[in-house]
């Protein structure tokens, strides 16, 4: 998840990691969320588009959420509005499919 910001590094970087598993079989689909589905600006002024809204993702495997020289201060941008992540973030730990536990 992106959100107005977000640093480049943090946004690009899993990506790298994840095409790079992707070369070794691993099956990865990667797509960009904010929390109200608009484009966000990074860091450093870079228009960055969304493939939609954190809501309407269904059943990720992984979620990642940027981070942002913002966050030092101040909870993820958006979260206080009614498309907040927060309960999003916190129900896909209900319906996390088996596998090791990270909690």
């Amino acid at each position: 998840m992106v959100f107005d910001g977000v640093t480049m590094l943090d946004a690009a970087g899993p990506a790298e990691v994840f095409a790079e598993a992707g070369k070794f079989g691993a099956d990865y689909a990667l797509e960009y969320v904010s929390p109200s589905g608009a484009p966000v600006l990074t860091s450093v002024g870079i228009r960055l588009p969304v493939d939609g809204a954190a809501a309407d993702v269904r059943e990720p495997d992984t979620v990642i959420v940027t981070g942002g020289d913002v966050l030092v201060g101040a909870p993820v941008p958006g979260a206080g509005n009614p498309s907040s992540p927060r309960p999003w973030i916190s129900g896909r730990r209900a319906h996390r499919s088996s596998g090791p536990s990270s909690t």
